[in-house]
């Protein structure tokens, strides 16, 4: 009976110990790392790494994958560039496949194929690989300081080794080990000289956890590794700056070719005098207007449009009702000469015209009003695309792309470390933003046009030197910005590229005197009543008079100071019985909710425009939205994700 029960019980704990024994062997783990390193008389590693891996097919599929540093930290507590170069794979004796990932920082090389599943098992990798510059060299002496495994495996590691042989005879001054995390100084490993003369060995006392590692170091005398020649110097450096040299040559060059090119086509031509107007050459329409003072169509171009109307209004060719907040744009009987009308005007009656004479400008009448503000601004471009003002947008488009290209090599070669390039993103957005403010603060100095383009410059030059001093000096006082000449190379290039992005475009000769001379219309819109009585020649305020220039207020954004001035004009006029202010009752194109009154003509005409352009940006159809294929209705068959 006694003895049934000790054997039941001798089984139930043999097959535990079996089940725990066959749930050991069935981990994933490595089983042996072995570094041999073997130090050239150049200073460069040799380095065959034996690997044993038990795979069970969860994360040990097809192979396995190693990580290589490409940046080093010498004896002077400086990064520099080093080479890798796989030299042969074998898995189980035989040549294994393998491929690597380049980053500017790192190497991965995968051992095995994507189309090969590795048998359940033991499987012993050997990896024989060449680096160089990894030697740190001291004033007194050299050392090799090694971390062995490296600190990425998340795997335990059973049992690790290393053999480091030295050149030339050297002897072992000194050995050093560290085990555990990344950072880490435990000592749970051994080490010493031999077992040959000029070999140090190493190994670990416990296993090692997923993500420890083994790093071990030997000092040896001076004189046993060549120097290297200046030749070898000198490619090192450009390799450890390389970030350095693309960022800073390709903000020389970009910056050049962007000047070069503003001094052959961005510099404005010299520019004309500025005199008071009240009427502007033939040819000139309110809507040209716009376009040349704006250097283009603002808005959707319903300013324009807008400006357009009125001036039709105003020849008698239109009629503008306001009910109830609704606008309705009427031809009237007039015959309209289509081929004499501007080019926005024609094209804007043509659509009056091809709809019986009559628009009105609500939601129901949305994608006629879309069309005819489309075929506005094709027809105004068409006709005055270059003519008065060109955007030279050629070479800051290459300007640009050329920068990203710059930058990208910079990222790419340059060995920049993330903590590099989050910090380069906030002075990215300083840079841009206050190269932006320093442009419209020159272009608010009250200087002439040359006198602007010098303070630009000036304080563009001075900005960029001071940020740098200041990049460089925030380098050496803290760790918050590292490859300070980098970060400060690829801000400064952002700054330049939105420096031409403003200065590039420029008026051509005859948009150089349009421009001058819608300036001087524009001062005199906006003067007092009394400056303007005291121009030499300028004709007497009269409601004709203010009709004829209310289209070209409105193109230039200053209807309600021209309407101010008219109401001012007209209660004097009518308080001292002049005949001609006391018979005006309002223009006889528009037609309101309210009879006109004179005292508020300001308010009425001089809020025209606005209601004009709202109006039609309101009309318009609402855009598209794409539907959720989580809200309901009918689905369609492929798109989504595959789930593989």
């Amino acid at each position: 009976m006694h003895r049934g029960r000790h054997m039941h019980r001798f089984l139930a704990a043999l097959g535990l110990l079996l089940l725990l024994a066959f749930g050991a062997g069935a981990e994933e783990r490595i089983l042996l790392f072995d570094s041999d390193l073997t130090v050239n008389s150049d200073g460069s590693f040799t380095v065959s790494e034996t690997i044993r891996v038990n795979a069970e097919g969860l994360n040990i599929r097809r192979g396995i994958f190693r990580d290589f540093p490409l940046v080093f930290t010498d004896g002077g507590g400086r990064e520099r560039q080093v080479d890798f170069n796989v030299v042969t794979v074998t898995r189980n004796g035989q040549p294994e496949p393998w491929r690597t990932e380049w980053a500017s920082r790192a190497v991965r090389v995968y051992f095995g194929s994507a189309e090969v599943f590795l048998p359940r098992g033991v499987h012993t990798y050997v990896v024989t690989y060449e680096t160089d510059r990894q030697l740190r060299q001291f004033e007194a002496h050299d050392e090799v300081f090694w971390n062995v495994t490296g600190n990425a495996w998340q795997f335990p590691i059973n049992r690790a080794t290393a053999t480091i042989r030295l050149p030339g005879g050297a002897p072992v001054d000194d050995v050093v080990w560290y085990t555990g995390r990344l950072g880490a100084r435990d000592t749970n490993a051994t080490g010493s000289a031999g077992p040959g003369p000029s070999t140090a060995s190493f190994r670990i006392t416990r296993p090692l956890g997923p993500y420890e590692g083994l790093t071990v170091g030997v000092k040896f005398p001076k004189g046993f590794v060549t120097e290297p020649d200046d030749a070898k110097l000198a490619w090192w450096w450009l390799k450890d700056h390389a970030g350095e040299v693309i960022s800073v040559s390709g903000l020389g060059a970009i910056f050049a070719f962007l000047f070069f090119s503003w001094v052959r086509v961005g510099r404005d031509p010299p520019s004309e005098v500025v005199v008071p107007r009240w009427e502007m050459p033939d040819g000139v329409s309110p809507a040209l207007t716009h376009y040349i003072h704006h250097k283009g169509l603002q808005g959707q171009g319903f300013r324009a449009i807008s400006a357009a109307a009125l001036n039709l209004a105003v020849k008698g060719y239109l009629t503008l009702d306001n009910e109830d907040g609704v606008l309705t744009m009427r031809r009237t009987e007039k015959p309209v000469p289509l081929r004499a009308l501007p080019v926005g005007e024609r094209t804007l009656m043509q659509r009056l015209l091809n709809r019986d004479g009559t628009l009105t400008v609500d939601k129901a009448n949305g994608k006629t009003v879309e069309a005819m503000a489309s075929d506005f601004r094709s027809a105004m471009e068409g006709e005055h695309r270059s003519v008065f003002y060109k955007a030279n947008i050629g070479p800051v488009v290459f300007g640009v792309v050329a920068s990203v290209a710059v930058a990208l090599a910079t990222l790419i070669f340059g060995g920049l470390g993330e903590e590099t390039i989050v910090t380069m993103i906030p002075v990215l957005i300083v840079g841009g933003v206050a190269t932006m403010i320093l442009i419209q603060a020159a272009r608010s100095a009250g200087k002439s046009l040359v006198g602007k383009l010098q303070l630009v410059f000036v304080m563009f030059i001075v900005g960029a030197l001071l940020s740098n001093v200041g990049l460089q000096g925030i380098a050496a006082t803290t760790d918050l910005i590292q490859r300070p000449v980098v970060v400060g190379a690829l801000a400064t290039l952002l700054m330049v590229n939105v420096l031409f992005f403003f200065l590039m475009g420029a008026p051509t000769q005859l948009g150089q005197k349009r421009s001058a001379e819608i300036a001087g219309l524009k001062r005199y819109l906006t003067v007092s009543e009394a400056d303007r009585m005291n121009m030499l020649g300028s004709p007497q305020m009269s409601p004709q008079h203010y009709e004829t220039l209310l289209p070209y207020a409105v193109a230039l954004d200053v209807e309600k100071p021209w309407s101010r001035a008219f109401q001012s004009w007209l209660a004097t006029a009518v308080a001292a019985g002049a005949a001609a202010a006391a018979a005006y009752h309002g223009p006889g194109w528009y037609h309101g909710n309210e009879p006109f009154s004179p005292g508020r003509v300001g308010d009425t005409l001089g809020n025209l425009a606005g209601d004009l352009s709202s109006s039609m940006t309101s009309s318009l159809p609402a855009p598209e939205r794409s539907s959720s294929g989580f809200s309901g209705g009918g689905g369609f068959s492929g798109g989504g994700s595959s789930g593989g």
